[in-house]
């Protein structure tokens, strides 16, 4: 079946929205074979959900949603699969214990506690938080162009600083 009329047939049956979905989660699981890459991880699937935030990362299925409402912006599905395949690599240094990892032994704490926490502005404190917003930060202007700027100024100074000590 030509491309055309694969497409043509694909909106009749799914409409439009969920062709422009898969279309965006192409692109994004390019990306996410470069970001595996430049981590060192095996690529994990991109898919689409209903969900009350951006996105999610499933530690014991090893993929990444992103919210079905969120996933028609680019910039903020890039910003999120980033996040997430931070989030991955993270629980890959805790779970295949490389101790060499200078955060090795704090991920691992945050990991086993983050499913305790119930307020979110205090998973916002942990480290592997602080690593993922610093490295979603820094590969966007890197890799993208594209200067990313959290919405506070404390939190947007503690990523720079992060930023400027681990990633440059």
């Amino acid at each position: 079946m030509e491309d055309i009329n694969l497409k043509k047939e694909f909106i009749k049956y799914f409409g439009k929205k969920k062709w422009d979905e898969e279309e965006i989660l192409s692109q994004l699981n390019e990306i996410g074979y470069a970001l595996a890459k430049y981590l060192e991880v095996s690529p994990i699937p991109v898919v689409t959900e209903k969900m009350e935030e951006d996105s999610r990362f499933y530690t014991k299925e090893l993929y990444i949603a992103i919210s079905d409402v969120l996933i028609s912006d680019f910039t903020e599905s890039l910003k999120c699969l980033i996040h997430e395949y931070r989030h991955y690599k993270q629980l890959m240094c805790v779970t295949q214990k490389i101790t060499t990892e200078p955060n090795y032994e704090s991920w691992k704490e945050d990991l086993r506690i983050i499913n305790q926490i119930k307020d979110p502005a205090d998973t916002m404190c942990l480290s592997v938080e602080i690593d993922a917003y610093a490295f979603t930060k820094y590969l966007m202007d890197k890799w993208f162009n594209i200067e990313i700027i959290h919405y506070d100024p404390l939190y947007e100074e503690i990523l720079i600083r992060y930023i400027k000590k681990n990633f440059n």
